[in-house]
């Protein structure tokens, strides 16, 4: 045969090899073909497209940058290329090329949507609450805005344009528009399916949400995340069979699907199984944010400790370090040493914990500690029931100068004494869920003889003009010592779901903790109690994102507390 006869019958199964997807085959083919002709730009670049579907996204750059060598300006070669860098987590390098190719050729669609996933890539990348940068978004809104000038119908760009404007709460209906709009173009992507699920359940839209989410698992059955979206919405709905039927499927698609491997044991915590669900919960560790983390030390399980140094570490929420640091004491109550690692706010207020050494916010040298173990683990380590929880409060208490600047500032004030909390912080994924509004939280303040105080250290722009009748000592606060100060200076703390609750509950401070439905694993879903607190008490949602009923509550036993209890008891 001839050599160009031969070199036509290669083209041919190459063509015909990526129609069926068979891109090793390719690959082998066109290595052939290599030793018969001279390779140009464009056939290069058509091999390394093979050589990146079958999974070589390295090899394919390598072949794209040779491309590139012999043809600079080809705009192809560039977005090739950018997309094999995004593969690689070399988001900066495909930001230039992408942004090489807008210069050349300001209406390329493919180099805008390409721009603005990169952009988000370099916003978010490194930040555990991947959350964009104002100057992010306004770029990428922008880029999106242009494209659409030049092409109005592209699916690809209303969706993106969706997911963008879903971070800003404020944004709602513009969100719902864009999101109809990317699915009017791409009525089967199941993407735009899943996300625009994910948005109505994050808007407490549960029925829209689960058809949605359906319609996404229906067109892509052997997607993990998909399964595991499904998952959330009956979560949300408080449906805890579907929860773990839909978390099960996720995890059989994906075994290495961690997340849902945790949502397992919030469920397990939930239902009151709690030996194997602080079991399940150890799987946390496998996640991303925990991986590699390496002390120099071996990991306490639960080994002889007496005479020995436990390092503890901080992990997650500042509540969360608040409501298990109290295991401290049982570790000095076998003998062992406890030295703290944990964000600097938290230094002055654990030292003041039973069975902590050292409190320190920098990692301490292996040689000053035997073992470690994370904070959330011990739970699982002395093997915690419903019924053995230590739930000896107070285990934490605020240093008295603290405490007495703050009683001799808010004692000025007359009437019962109340400090108040209605959000978290926002950049909390599950915050639009847990935190109520200044406004909602105002009808508290007509009832009579009381006063109310702000504990918020950090408020949003509509919520620091505060009404006449809520007074901002939140803004003083240097760090939790005096949060702790303040509260055991009032009567009593009102707050969402956020660290407050945690420190009041652990100080033995009577508080008033609002929760939404579907709400954290350890409040559980049912009663007024936990086990937890013993000076705590919870107002439960009725309805997801509708704090009406909880007010109306809180607003009738505060009235009937004021008058119960005579002025001169007062604080």
């Amino acid at each position: 045969m001839r050599i160009e006869d031969k070199i036509n019958v290669l083209r041919k199964g190459i063509k015909k090899a990526e129609k069926d997807k068979h891109w090793s085959l390719v690959d082998s083919m066109y290595n052939e073909l290599n030793t018969l002709t001279d390779r140009d730009a464009i056939s290069i670049r058509q091999h390394a497209c093979a050589v990146a579907n079958s999974g070589d996204p390295a090899r394919a750059a390598t072949m794209l940058r040779k491309s590139l060598r012999l043809s600079s300006k080809d705009p192809i070669t560039k977005l090739h290329l950018g997309r094999m860098y995004q593969s690689q987590n070399r988001y900066q390098e495909a930001e230039l090329l992408f942004r090489e190719v807008l210069k050349s050729d300001p209406k390329n669609i493919s180099a805008i949507i390409f721009l603005v996933q990169t952009i988000e890539r370099n916003d978010q990348s490194g930040k555990l609450n991947q959350v964009w940068s104002k100057k992010g978004m306004t770029e990428a809104i922008s880029l999106i805005k242009t494209g659409l000038k030049i092409d109005n119908r592209n699916g690809d760009l209303w969706y993106q344009l969706a997911s963008i404007l879903g971070n800003d709460r404020q944004k709602h209906k513009e969100t719902v528009e864009a999101f109809e709009m990317a699915l009017k173009y791409l009525p089967t992507s199941a993407s735009t399916l899943n996300n625009y699920g994910r948005f109505k359940r994050l808007n407490a839209d549960l029925a829209g949400a689960k058809k949605l989410l359906h319609k996404a698992y229906e067109l892509e059955p052997k997607n993990s995340d998909f399964a595991f979206s499904l998952a959330l919405c009956y979560l949300s709905m408080e449906d805890l069979k579907n929860t773990l039927k839909w978390l099960n499927i996720s995890i059989k698609i994906n075994p290495e699907n961690n997340a849902a491997e945790v949502y397992k044991a919030f469920v397990l915590l939930i239902q009151g199984k709690f030996r194997e669900g602080w079991k399940q919960y150890e799987k946390r560790l496998l996640m991303d944010e925990f991986k590699g983390l390496s002390y120099g030390r071996p990991r306490w399980t639960g080994d002889e400790i007496k005479g020995k140094i436990l390092l503890l570490l901080s992990e997650q929420g500042i509540g969360d370090s608040i409501q298990f640091v109290r295991y401290a004491s049982k570790i000095k109550e076998l003998g062992g040493k406890v030295v703290i690692f944990t964000d600097e706010n938290l230094k002055t207020l654990f030292q003041s914990v039973s069975g902590v050494s050292v409190v320190t916010s920098s990692l301490p040298l292996p040689k000053s500690f035997s073992s470690y173990s994370p904070l959330m683990s011990l739970p699982h380590i002395f093997k915690t029931t419903k019924t053995s929880i230590p739930d000896k409060t107070p285990y934490i208490t605020a240093p008295s100068d603290s405490v007495n600047s703050w009683r001799k500032r808010i004692e000025n004030y007359s009437g019962y004494k109340v400090g108040l909390v209605w959000r978290g912080n926002p950049k909390f994924a599950g915050d639009r869920f847990r935190s109520s509004s200044l406004q909602e939280m105002s009808t508290l303040l007509s009832i009579s003889g009381t006063q109310f105080f702000s504990l918020m250290v950090e408020k949003s722009e509509y919520d620091k003009k505060l009404p006449k009748k809520i007074i901002d000592i939140g803004k003083d606060f240097k760090d939790f010592s005096d949060t702790a100060g303040a509260i055991l200076a009032l009567d009593l703390i009102i707050t969402v779901d956020t660290a407050v609750c945690h420190l009041a509950g652990a100080l033995g401070q009577s508080v008033w903790t609002m929760l939404p439905r579907s709400c954290d694993f350890r409040w559980g879903y049912k009663g007024s109690k936990t086990s937890w607190y013993p000076t705590m008490r919870l107002y439960r949602q009725k309805t997801l994102g509708d704090w009406g009923h909880v007010y109306n509550s809180m607003t009738k036993d505060l009235s009937r507390l004021i008058t119960s209890i005579p002025p001169s008891s007062t604080r």
